[in-house]
């Protein structure tokens, strides 16, 4: 993953309604659900998916914005460990 692509993940991410978000059927068609019921999307549209996929797509909520971070820190973590070694720094005991 491209550092824009994570930039564009990590803006669709902010940009979505915030989480947690749930699958249901409470309003008659399969949904998906924010907080205490308030309406994401739902429909006769949404009934072609599997369960599974509802749940994938509600479950990435907040899954999504731990795993931008994650990657961003490791991407950090990499940096910092390919950075010159200082000859004149005190060696490890």
């Amino acid at each position: 993953m491209t550092p824009e692509e994570l930039d564009a993940m990590d803006a669709k991410e902010k940009a979505a309604t915030p989480g947690p978000w749930r699958n249901s059927e409470e309003y008659g068609h399969a949904s998906i659900l924010v907080g205490e019921g308030s309406l994401i999307c739902h429909g006769p549209d949404m009934e072609k998916f599997y369960c599974q996929d509802l749940d994938f797509i509600a479950a990435s909520r907040d899954f999504v914005p731990k795993a931008i971070a994650e990657i961003r820190r490791l991407r950090s973590e990499k940096e910092a460990l390919r950075a010159p070694i200082d000859p004149d720094r005190e060696q490890m005991r």
